[in-house]
């Protein structure tokens, strides 16, 4: 059975939480599996490997912050008009 991690709630045998939001958690049985993934409780969990691909440029990789703005006012360096002076 594949691990996975609870991508949202808790997961609660009885009165008894078992996994909670960003744990790891592998399913008892292949129904529970099918019903937790279909209401995406639980994703798959990523191996090292699967991650290291993504970091190395794959299509999940984020883009860098703030490289390349479109439009928008740009803040000038001056200090004209500047309180104070």
């Amino acid at each position: 059975m594949a691990k996975y991690i609870v991508a949202r709630g808790e997961i609660h045998r009885g009165t008894e939480v078992v996994a909670r939001e960003g744990k790891s958690y592998t399913p008892k049985n292949a129904a529970e599996e099918e019903r937790l993934l279909a209401r995406g409780i639980i994703v798959p969990e990523q191996s090292e490997e699967e991650e290291a691909t993504q970091d190395e440029g794959g299509a999940e990789k984020a883009p860098a912050k703030g490289g390349g703005q479109k439009g928008g006012r740009q803040r000038s360096s001056s200090a004209g008009g500047q309180a104070g002076e």
